[in-house]
């Protein structure tokens, strides 16, 4: 794939990695709309290590910027406390977990739910993780415990410093461990790893501030890794209203690790931790961990496990750089699997039987690593293919999203230097799988990105196998009754018929005697 310094998006479906360098920088467009971005890098370095206790937050919302004469929230968190009371209740029912959080909060709950960073106390939350049995059937087996740790063993760097953002979630069950870090040191990055019991996760901060190889690892060896890193942002014209980023396409490239990120809620309870953390108001991230299998709150309601993490990002009133402007996003996959020939990500669609969580979508995406559709024991991406126009995410503010195909990266070692990848591996990334796929937003005719300036994208990182979506007792009562009332009323009528003709036979057999 070729580069074109006045065209980023070179050939389209997949920007080349090695032209990064020269990629425009979210800074150099004017407007109100515009943040000031700069590398995290420069940040000053402060001191302290955090772990998250139930409701410990640290919040300091920025006011929403301003972009044609509109202005529009974040993560809408009114009434979020009786929400969240709420959703508590149930989950002692049900064991269920449903999140609602936001990038801005007003005074009273700042005041109730977020408190200081400086807590050093652990929270963890016990649930039973879903196993199949020799039938097939889903089975409860084995206890899983959370335990989330914010910038876990960092002192000189860390305090009061909502720049550097870095979350490590252990779920420990009786045989193994299955981490998740939620990484915004450098380029945003999603790692799951899955370790034995005993292993824990260690970071060198002077050396991950500097992007050194090895300075995050494991005390064991993990037995599987996938990390889903968001390596850029494009905004492009979309001149013929194709809603396809390919060859020729004009786009401006937006460099995650020149951010600076700000942490506007982070909290866990005992049922999950959640994450908000935003760029200049411009890019929001929500991210959450669970601890139970169940539907996310918000739409589009995706099925969660606790062998998975959801992450949220909403681009909110970003400047129009052109006319007809649409957004996509360049996500890349690494694997601790070898690299061999015919061994790639593989990109399938799902058929739902029912819209009942996701009105009007009957389609899941996953993209599976080749561990994960060989012997269910890899990693995956898994999306719906729906993004939402407005804060009130719903049928009418929903518009459609289209991905291109996995391509291979060249030496990704070189490439992810600036990424949590490198820090743990090293230049043994030459030797795993790294791939990258594009996902576009939007359909032609929708008004394009300026319509609203509001687009949404949520997705799944998780190991093993995504989990099937399985018919509610609600959707099977309301099939039961349509199809068993027709039914029976049909067998009624029939023997009503059969019934009153052998009468009649009969009757006219009596009067021929």
């Amino acid at each position: 794939l070729s580069y074109n310094k006045n065209n980023p998006a070179g050939n389209g479906a997949f920007v080349p990695l090695q032209a990064m360098k020269k990629t425009a920088k979210g800074k150099s467009g004017g407007g109100s709309g515009s943040a000031n971005y700069s590398n995290v890098s420069n940040v000053a370095a402060a001191a302290a290590s955090e772990t998250l206790i139930s409701q410990n937050v640290k919040n300091q919302p920025t006011p929403p910027s301003k972009t044609n004469g509109q202005t529009t929230g974040g993560f809408n968190e009114k009434n979020a406390r009786r929400r969240q009371e709420v959703e508590q209740k149930q989950a002692e029912v049900k064991q269920g977990f449903a999140t609602f959080l936001s990038q801005k909060s007003d005074t009273k709950q700042q005041k109730n739910k977020h408190n200081s960073n400086t807590s050093t106390a652990k929270k963890q939350s016990t649930v039973v993780t879903a196993v199949k049995d020799q039938d097939g059937q889903i089975e409860d087996t084995s206890v899983v415990k959370l335990t989330a740790t914010l910038n876990p063993g960092c002192r000189e760097f860390c305090e009061n410093n909502t720049a550097i953002t870095l979350v490590h979630i252990a779920a420990t069950s009786d045989t193994d461990t299955i981490h998740y870090v939620w990484d915004f040191t450098g380029k945003p990055t999603i790692l799951v790893a899955l370790t034995s019991k005993q292993a824990e996760f260690h970071i060198d901060w002077p050396r991950l501030m500097e992007s050194k190889t090895g300075s995050v690892r494991f005390t064991e060896a993990p037995q599987y890794t996938f990390m889903a890193i968001i390596n850029r942002i494009f905004q492009y014209n979309d001149a013929d209203d194709r809603a396809m980023l390919d060859e020729g396409t004009n786009a401006f490239v937006y460099d995650p690790h020149n951010f600076i990120w700000n942490r506007s809620l982070l909290w866990s309870n005992e049922e999950g931790v959640m994450m908000a953390i935003n760029a200049g108001d411009d890019f929001l991230f929500k991210l959450n961990a669970y601890s139970t299998k169940d539907h996310g709150m918000d739409f589009p309601h995706l099925l969660h496990t606790s062998n998975s993490t959801q992450i949220d990002i909403v681009f909110n009133n970003i400047t129009n750089r052109f006319a007809n402007p649409r957004f996509a996003i360049e996500l890349l996959f690494v694997v601790s699997e070898q690299a061999v020939v015919g061994s790639e990500f593989e990109v399938t669609k799902r058929k739902t039987l029912d819209d009942e969580h996701t009105p009007g979508i009957f389609e899941i995406v996953d993209v599976l690593s080749p561990g994960a559709f060989t012997f269910s024991a890899g990693g995956y991406i898994e999306y719906r293919p729906v993004s939402y126009t407005h804060p009130e995410r719903d049928v009418a503010t929903s518009t459609e999203t289209r991905q291109s195909q996995p391509i291979t990266v060249r030496s990704p070692s070189a490439v992810l230097q600036t990424t949590l990848a490198y820090a743990l591996y090293g230049n043994k990334l030459d030797s795993y799988l790294v791939q990258g796929m594009n996902v576009s937003f939007g359909v032609s005719e929708d008004g394009f990105y300026r319509k609203t300036n509001y687009t949404t994208m949520t997705f799944q990182v998780g190991y093993g196998m995504p989990p099937v979506e399985e018919l509610s007792a609600f959707v099977l009562i309301v099939a039961g009754i349509g199809i068993g009332v027709p039914l029976v009323v049909l067998i009624a009528s029939s023997i009503y018929v059969c019934t009153k003709k052998l009468r009649n036979r009969d009757r006219f057999q009596q009067q021929r005697l």
